[in-house]
């Protein structure tokens, strides 16, 4: 991340330490019938090396909450960058303009992106373009995808015409922002509107978020990984997927569109680059866990490279999420605790 986006990360990390706690470090959960001391303990004792010193975690079950924890100043209204979460709140945008009839996840870019076409770079589609499969480079181009000086438009043309593609479309795992930048132009030119507007329209006004923008840049708004965000806004995110597309009896997406969401997108693509030992990886989320029966996809997560975590277990009716300002690679490791934890307490799920 560059210099002036982790200085607006901490200067909004400063600002949220400021909130009212939602929940004391030694308050009780606001309702469970399960025993979750071990999570409060995996957070306790690994709050300075795992979240530097700073975490919320809240876990709900059929949308009702059944543990919730603040250290170090966080709450469920804190803010902060979220990385690569950010890849599923974008998800959501493209596939709401799928059920809008605008396009089709199997469609070349080529079709709408000319500029494609003529250097010879317009085979790929939306959906590889969203599951790191497209045939680009994940980030050679990060000058590009981080500039405040060029629009999104201006970015793409500069990856149509600059970015080498290194692969064949479909071929090859290697992950990074740059397709997602692309296909993020594509939702401009079929709406013709800009991409924060189909942000607001789609995802904040539906889900009533607070807290959620493309801060970096507004006019090259990193499709990828530029949010910023709270617990509460990625809660309802996750209530909305394990609603099956419904949010407050309202529809966002349909349900043909999150069940793409738990697809396997990659079709045993070759691992170029991932930031996982193994993988399997939907539209713009990753898949953690396979029944190995049934083959069904049971949770999905959004990672983030400054260690916020959420997920989706469809089977158990649980979400929850890890909010922090840390390090993917330190924070992952109890968060996955923090999570088994919760299915082992809850048990078994999907048959």
């Amino acid at each position: 991340m560059r210099k002036n986006a982790l200085l607006i990360a901490i200067f909004l990390i400063s600002a949220s330490m400021k909130c009212t706690k939602l929940r004391n470090e030694d308050t009780a959960p606001t309702s469970t019938n399960y025993d979750f001391s071990k999570i409060d303990k995996l957070l306790s004792d690994n709050l300075q090396n795992a979240y530097a010193g700073k975490v919320y975690t809240e876990i709900q079950q059929n949308g009702k909450v059944i543990d919730s924890k603040g250290l170090g100043g966080y709450d469920q209204n804190s803010i902060a960058l979220i990385a690569s979460g950010t890849k599923t709140f974008s998800a959501i945008v493209i596939l709401s303009l799928v059920d809008d009839g605008l396009l089709k996840l199997d469609d070349k870019i080529g079709k709408y992106l000319p500029i494609f076409n003529t250097y010879g770079k317009g085979e790929c589609t939306i959906r590889q373009c969203f599951s790191h499969t497209s045939g680009f480079p994940g980030s050679e181009t990060e000058e590009l995808l981080s500039s405040k000086t060029i629009s999104l438009e201006e970015a793409v043309d500069g990856i149509a015409k600059n970015i080498k593609m290194q692969f064949t479309p479909g071929s090859t795992f290697a992950y990074g922002g740059v397709s997602m930048h692309i296909a993020g132009r594509v939702a401009e030119v079929v709406s013709g509107k800009s991409w924060n507007q189909l942000f607001k329209e789609k995802v904040i006004d539906k889900l009533g978020l607070k807290n959620s923008s493309y801060l970096l840049n507004e006019k090259n708004p990193r499709i990828s990984g530029g949010m910023i965000s709270s617990p509460n806004d990625i809660m309802k995110l996750n209530t909305m997927i394990l609603n099956k597309g419904l949010f407050e009896g309202k529809r966002v997406l349909s349900e043909n569109m999150i069940n793409e969401l738990f697809k396997d997108q990659t079709n045993n693509a070759t691992i170029f680059y991932s930031p996982v030992p193994t993988i399997k990886y939907g539209f713009g989320c990753w898949l953690d866990i396979q029944n190995l029966q049934t083959k069904n996809v049971e949770q999905i997560s959004g990672d983030g490279a400054f260690g916020t975590i959420f997920w989706i277990d469809r089977c158990r009716n649980i979400t929850g999420v890890s909010f922090t300002f840390s390090t993917f690679v330190n924070a992952n490791p109890t968060t996955q605790q923090v999570s088994t934890e919760v299915r082992n307490k809850v048990g078994s799920g999907c048959r």
